[in-house]
């Protein structure tokens, strides 16, 4: 989309948001916004990639961030740091930054990609342009107001399955899902809702009696596990340098064992639901299982014991990042953690 539409939009959505907003959006807030909105096509993004060479060698490039394919986890990643300040009910400028890059992003997933169709992409940002004049409040009154990161995520992968074949159709999709996002981030309550309340204390229940020591068990299992291993390696490193890489490699790995240790038995131990919600919800990543899997490639050529060692690391440490997803209530409130604060 061009800059006065981007602009049009973000104003006009931020306008009809601000009177339901639970903390008082200021003017320099709001400058921010449209700034860091319209500066995203001057001052684009950029993202590492590994890719292999033709000759079979690793190279990491830099690759501009697409604009009209940006997928959401990236655009939540940006509505997360606006929605941290609104719970804190102090707004900043890293996080009117973020916001307004996101909404750019959101808006111009309403428009065909250039890469799949450059004339209709060029047609319909033009049509867009010219079809200023129809925009007006009155096309929010029927827009989505999520509340929630989870429903959020659901309208923002709805998105990405709709372009508008037409500037009309593309403004109004800008507008719906830019007013949706602000929605969520500014008017969205500080306090979990009742029903996401119950549902966590549910949570919480589930995580009683013999669960509880058991998922406590595999937590100090997994720290007790990855020291010992530690522990195990070092003499080897200092005497084998041969081994160094494959070590330093293996504890990386399997550093995030730890981290899910810590803050599993952190929320078993919590007495409040907020210190459960959270650490619970930080300990149960379950990427932290694929860091592990990648860990046991490095201890091929390591001894028999570090290979058990790390094996039962890696071992405990899924149990304390998936077992939690048993439960159907943590599987709602884990999406909410970090939305909302959990004090009755």
């Amino acid at each position: 989309m061009h800059s006065e539409t981007h602009e049009l939009v973000t104003r006009l959505a931020l306008s009809a948001v601000e009177e339901d907003a639970v903390v008082r959006v200021p003017t320099w807030f709001r400058d921010r916004v449209m700034g860091a909105n319209v500066d995203l096509d001057r001052s684009s993004e950029y993202e590492s990639e590994l890719t292999v060479t033709e000759m079979g060698d690793l190279k990491i490039v830099r690759r501009r961030v697409a604009h009209h394919t940006c997928g959401e986890r990236r655009i939540l990643r940006k509505l997360d740091a606006a929605r941290r300040d609104v719970l804190r009910g102090r707004l900043t400028r890293e996080g009117a930054q973020r916001l307004g890059e996101a909404l750019h992003y959101i808006q111009d997933r309403c428009v065909p990609s250039p890469k799949f169709d450059r004339r209709l992409h060029d047609l319909v940002e033009r049509e867009a342009a010219r079809a200023h004049g129809a925009l007006h409040a009155a096309a929010l009154y029927s827009a989505p107001r999520p509340v929630g990161r989870g429903e959020l995520k659901r309208l923002l992968r709805q998105q990405g399955r709709k372009r508008g074949e037409s500037g009309a159709e593309a403004l109004r999709c800008a507008a719906i899902y830019t007013f949706a996002a602000l929605y969520a981030v500014l008017a969205n309550p500080r306090k979990a809702p009742e029903d996401l309340v119950e549902r966590a204390e549910r949570a919480r229940q589930a995580f009683g009696g013999a669960a509880r020591w058991l998922y406590a068990g595999a937590a100090l299992a997994s720290l007790s596990l990855y020291l010992a291993l530690i522990a195990l390696a070092l003499p080897l490193v200092l005497s084998n340098l041969s081994f160094a890489v494959n070590i330093l490699f293996l504890a990386g790995f399997l550093a995030p064992s730890l981290h899910s240790g810590v803050l599993g038995l952190a929320g078993l131990l919590s007495k409040s639901l907020q210190g459960f919600v959270k650490n619970l919800a930080q300990a149960a990543k379950p990427e932290n299982t694929f860091y592990g899997t990648a860990a046991l490639v490095f201890t091929l050529l390591l001894p028999a014991l570090l290979q058990f060692l790390a094996i039962l690391t890696w071992a405990s440490s899924g149990v304390v990042a998936l077992v939690p997803y048993l439960s159907r209530n943590f599987r709602e409130v884990r999406e909410e953690a970090f939305w909302f604060e959990w004090e009755r």
